[in-house]
């Protein structure tokens, strides 16, 4: 039986601000694609305002993705709170395995 795994961030909500985790119709759109490599693989993903680490992918998630891919770990993969899709999309395509991302 293969591994599940589930990546997740727990944040702090402070009323009357917006963050990127609440949704808020005033935050004005201003898509950009970010660009990624990883062993010679390119991926791209389109980031907007509201969206965590919109302008570049943070380095928390990709020291967490080189940690987990180092492992050698495989199996069924659960990203939660998935932004972009970074980690569920990289880690699907490098090890050929299903992921659910939320």
């Amino acid at each position: 039986m293969g591994s599940f795994f589930i990546f997740f961030v727990i944040m702090n909500v402070v009323i009357d601000m917006s963050h990127y985790f609440i949704n808020d119709d005033k935050v004005k759109s201003n898509k950009r694609v970010l660009g990624y490599s990883y062993n010679d693989i390119s991926f791209s993903f389109v980031s907007d305002n509201g969206v965590f680490s919109k302008s570049e992918i943070d380095e928390g998630s990709d020291t967490l993705l080189n940690a987990y891919l180092k492992e050698g770990k495989k199996g069924k993969v659960l990203d939660v709170g998935s932004g972009v899709g970074f980690l569920g999309i990289v880690i699907s395509k490098i090890n050929d395995c299903e992921v659910d991302m939320l």
